[in-house]
């Protein structure tokens, strides 16, 4: 999964939150998301690591190989 698809993932998460509610109920159960200052910090760390991939032209897939002197 690449950097933009995670950031992307809990970019959808968080408007759960702020549009239905921390918790909620299915099939009988109380369920809880994702604690919204926790997802936040991770969104802010994602988009941060994003950047720093955007300039240096790695794309976020897999394991990247850098070559020294290149």
């Amino acid at each position: 999964m690449t950097t933009q698809e995670q950031l992307d993932e809990l970019q959808t998460a968080k408007t759960l939150i702020l549009t239905k509610g921390q918790a909620y109920t299915a099939d009988g159960l109380q369920m809880t998301r994702a604690n919204l200052s926790d997802l936040t910090k991770e969104i802010e760390r994602l988009e941060r690591k994003l950047a720093a991939e955007s300039r240096s032209g790695f794309s976020g897939g897999g394991i990247g190989y850098g070559v020294p002197g290149m």
